[in-house]
């Protein structure tokens, strides 16, 4: 009895570590998340966080990259504050307002020749700053416009933009945030 009594209260307080983690990572009132208060914006930006250690190849390999601190969405007319949105393995922040988002992925594991370019309508090799990649149109359809960056030769980074039905002014937008991101990537 006093066992189970003492593991429930063990998986209490884990889950209240994790969602107190959760929040912290992405979000909440901790300094440096954009956010918005009234018609005033306040923004502090946070360091980069990027541990590296060196890879059998001799290349750098890039361990923990938050994609959160990544962006300043107010830079780019986006005054909401990001929610992670991890995917599999890939760290994911969405910054989202009414008809159209923006998403910065930290992949890795996934190498950018192994990433999918699904039915896009056009791929395009692209530099970004020193990092090199490809520019992805419509990969899931009208209104989606991603630009992927190599990192390390197992790592890379993706930026996207949706504005659906409108792929000319997402990739506008996508453009605006990888550029704004590019320089904060190993």
């Amino acid at each position: 009895m006093r066992a189970t009594a003492t593991m429930r209260t063990l998986g209490a307080v884990l889950t209240a570590v994790g969602a107190l983690m959760w929040a912290t990572a992405c979000g909440g009132t901790e300094s440096g998340v954009p956010t918005a208060t009234g018609t005033d914006r306040a923004t502090t930006e946070r360091p980069t966080s990027t541990t590296t250690e060196a890879s059998p190849t001799g290349t750098s390999e890039a361990v923990a990259l938050d994609p959160c601190t990544l962006l300043d969405g107010t830079a780019i007319n986006l005054t909401r504050p990001p929610v992670r949105d991890d995917l599999g393995t890939a760290l994911s922040c969405v910054w989202a307002e009414p008809g159209r988002s923006v998403r910065v992925v930290f992949d890795p594991k996934t190498a950018i020749g192994d990433t999918s370019t699904g039915g896009a309508s056009k791929v395009e090799p692209v530099t970004i700053g020193s990092h090199t990649g490809q520019r992805v149109e419509e990969s899931s359809g009208p209104g989606n416009c991603e630009f992927d960056l190599a990192l390390t030769d197992s790592s890379h980074a993706t930026v996207a933009a949706l504005i659906p039905g409108r792929t000319a002014e997402a990739c506008a937008l996508a453009q605006q945030a990888v550029t704004a991101v590019e320089p904060k990537l190993p």
